[in-house]
């Protein structure tokens, strides 16, 4: 009742350690399971709008129908609501249909007409009064939006909701009169004569706020006195009655959409029962609380979890069967899974609503882990009244921007937050917040800024240390440096020692142009545009020997912005006869190039030994059987392959890593299929079958037609294995646990041959 607490700890604290406390307050949470859920409905939307009343016709099922009454109601065997203008409708059946179920829809319908008028003339009385381009109007067609202007509303607490300026809107009521959403009549309507007049001053409510500074505990202050410790809490939401004006100036504007009694045009359409939507908060403007949702529909028992409905939950696991969505905001759902014949209506079960989200200005927490790795911690909250706000702890742990102030401690992952900013204090003496003990020496206050709770987030990244197991690591980690680096090149290594330059074209460059890079015995040259963008290999030829590369002649460059590059490296290749400790290599062999340190590098190589493409595991089989084996499943063909004396032809350059199947489809037509690429050809017996490789333009095989032998049959198949001339490799790479020392980083990886240049 004092929120006192006395604490006894196990041993003396160590200093700057954190005591965290926590704690519930009462709640602004309502039980809102007595509520009666409107009826499950089916909400669409015709694809026209502009609907003649009294036209609309609805028929399913077994001869079951309903129709307008001509005042935007639906009656019959179904009970909803039409809006003219839009094509909108709401419709409730009296049991639960089929899932999937068509409804056909007949009605009249012609094009809606649509005039603006900016900054009209107010009469002698204050209303306005408009003459639109068409007559006879159609009733019940009619609505009107014209912009206005809130005034100021005093009050004696912070206004934490946005005002948004209002958009009015009437509508006809099909009578002549023009009623406003309350039903409150501000204007008529001559359908005769097609005209309009309305008031466009009123009034509407706008919401404010209650804040109190609310006492949460004590603190010892230097001299040993006890100071409350209290927060700005939002305490009440309530509307003030504010009047609305029209614009005086030219930027006041009135839309009038309406339809005339011209000729009407046949529409049909079909609505299928795909989902139905159920408000469960009729008439109360409540947030639900998530997880309390349990409601009953059609002898379906309905939770909700994480925005998503269930039913048919299964209490040993916790699964059910996905059914619908909830918005949490407005407290409607839309179920899609249901039992069909059943009564349509629902009861709740369980529902928890609150009418003002629990703020406050200060968050105190402790991160699941620690330490943290600097500069990790990224926090987000939404104010009261919407606004999202964010920021990312610095490298030395403080919290600073514009709405937020605090600390994280790195090692412990403590964090404290308040909400706000400093601001100065004078003019602000009248405010609840305002404490002249707080005013600081520089004449600046705190000015609290409230947030909802719940929506405080964040995100960092914890530091986690794991023993070596050598048994996973292949070696015993007692013998690792303490520092974790280890020498990448030892003794009897190859090592590649080279360097990469770039040299320019003059701008404007034409065909046959050469360009001597300056330096002789090139390993690679390409050439590059100003993006980086490298140039197709027709467009150049390279003397790698000389170092000149010229361009073609026809020459085009359309896609290429200049200047022009030429990317060029030497290199130099050899055994390592010695390794020292400072990072000194000793060759077995003197280099062949002059090096710049700037840009040398000194690359690890590891040797493949030879590679060679060739194939593998040929057999034929009856059927096929949905599985890609290396052995012979079911009975062998009666026909085969000779390839003792037709071997499969395959080139490195084209030979994929592949296990392939040649099926027939008749007694000589065949199909190639891939176990990974799919099928991607058709062959015949009497020709030789060259399947191209794309990225090459060259056959991933040939298959001599004199190999094929008699007696093949349909469903029979080839199979048969290519290996490419690859050497497999694992990149596998650790990254040191620090603060990034660069944006980017990356490395490259060359498969060559063994000739040294």
């Amino acid at each position: 009742s004092t929120g006192s607490v006395i604490l006894t700890l196990g041993a003396l604290p160590d200093v700057g350690s954190a005591i965290l406390f926590s704690w519930g307050t009462a709640v602004s949470y309502f039980n809102r399971s007595a509520l009666v859920p409107s009826a499950p409905r089916l909400k669409a939307s015709l694809p026209d709008g502009g609907l003649t009343p009294s036209t609309l016709a609805l028929t399913w099922g077994s001869g079951q129908a309903a129709s307008d009454n001509g005042l935007g109601q639906i009656t019959g065997d179904a009970s909803g609501t039409v809006n003219y203008v839009t094509g909108a409708i709401d419709l409730a059946l009296p049991t639960l249909p089929s899932g999937g179920e068509e409804i056909a829809v007949a009605y009249q319908f012609g094009d809606p007409n649509l005039e603006r008028f900016d900054y009209p003339v107010r009469d002698g009385n204050g209303s306005i009064t408009l003459a639109l381009a068409q007559t006879n109007l159609t009733p019940g067609m009619v609505q009107l939006r014209f912009n206005a202007f809130y005034e100021e509303v005093q009050s004696d607490t912070e206004l934490v909701i946005e005002k948004n300026d209002p958009i009015i809107t009437l509508h006809d009521d099909g009578n002549g009169k023009l009623l406003n959403t309350e039903g409150t009549e501000l204007g008529t309507v001559n359908y005769v004569a097609g005209t309009v007049n309305f008031v466009p001053d009123g009034q509407s409510g706008v919401p404010q706020t209650r804040y109190e500074w609310r006492t949460i505990g004590t603190s010892l202050d230097a001299e040993g006195n006890t100071v409350a410790r209290q927060r700005w809490t939002l305490v009440e939401i309530y509307y003030v009655q504010a009047p609305y004006l029209f614009p005086t100036d030219d930027s006041g504007w009135v839309e009038v959409q309406y339809r005339s009694n011209n000729a009407s045009t046949g529409g049909t359409a079909t609505l299928t029962l795909a989902a139905l939507t159920l408000d469960l908060t009729p008439r109360i403007g409540e947030a639900i609380l998530a997880g309390s949702v349990r409601f009953t529909l059609g002898g379906s028992t309905y939770v909700d979890k994480q925005g998503l409905l269930y039913r048919a939950i299964d209490p040993a696991t916790g699964a059910g069967e996905q059914a619908g969505t909830l918005d949490y905001a407005n407290g409607v759902a839309s179920v899609t899974v249901w039992t069909p014949g059943q009564a349509n209506s629902a009861a709740l079960v369980s529902l928890v609503t609150s009418m003002v989200a629990q703020s406050v200005d200060e968050v105190t927490f402790r991160t699941p882990g620690a330490p943290l790795a600097p500069g990790s911690l990224y926090l987000s909250a939404s104010t009261v009244d919407g606004r999202r706000i964010e920021t990312t702890a610095n490298g030395d742990g403080t919290i600073s921007n514009a709405d937020m102030s605090g600390l994280v401690d790195y090692q412990t992952g403590i964090s404290t937050v308040r909400f706000g900013r400093l601001i100065t204090a004078a003019g602000h003496e009248g405010e609840p917040w305002y404490d002249a003990e707080q005013v600081d020496a520089n004449g600046k206050i705190w000015r609290p800024l409230s947030v909802v709770a719940d929506t405080i987030r964040f995100n960092c990244v914890v530091y986690s240390y794991l023993p070596l197991d050598a048994d996973l690591i292949g070696l015993d980690p007692v013998r690792l440096p303490s520092d974790g680096r280890v020498p990448f090149l030892r003794k009897g290594n190859i090592a590649v020692v080279h360097s990469t330059q770039r040299s320019a074209f003059a701008m404007g460059v034409v065909a046959g142009q050469s360009l001597n890079v300056g330096r002789e015995r090139l390993a690679h040259l390409h050439l590059e545009d100003k993006d980086g963008k490298q140039l197709a290999q027709p467009l150049y030829t390279t003397d790698l020997d000389a170092g000149i590369v010229t361009l073609a002649n026809p020459l085009d460059l359309t896609g290429y912005a200049e200047p022009l590059y030429a990317v060029h490296r030497i290199e130099d290749m050899s055994l390592v006869t010695d390794v020292d400790i400072s990072g000194r290599l000793t060759l077995a062999r003197p280099l062949s190039h002059a090096y710049q340190a700037a840009d040398t590098l000194v690359s690890s190589a590891l040797i493949i030994g030879d590679l060679w493409a060739r194939y593998a595991n040929l057999f034929d089989q009856k059927v096929w059987t949905n599985k890609w084996e290396d052995y012979l499943i079911g009975d062998p063909c009666t026909a085969q392959y000779n390839d003792t004396d037709f071997p499969i032809l395959v080139t490195n350059r084209a030979c994929l890593q592949e296990r392939w199947m040649i099926q027939f489809t008749s007694a000589t037509n065949f199909i190639l299929v891939g176990e990974h690429v799919g099928q991607i050809a058709v062959g015949d017996v009497n020709s030789d079958f060259a399947p191209t490789n794309p990225n090459n333009g060259q056959p991933y095989f040939v298959l001599d037609h004199r190999g094929w032998g008699a007696g093949w049959a349909t469903g029979n198949l080839l199979r048969f294995n290519t290996i490419a001339a690859n050497y497999p490799l694992w990149f596998i790479r650790t990254v040191l646990q620090s603060v990034a020392a660069l944006d980017s980083d990356q490395f490259e990886v060359q498969l060559r041959g063994n000739v040294n240049r």
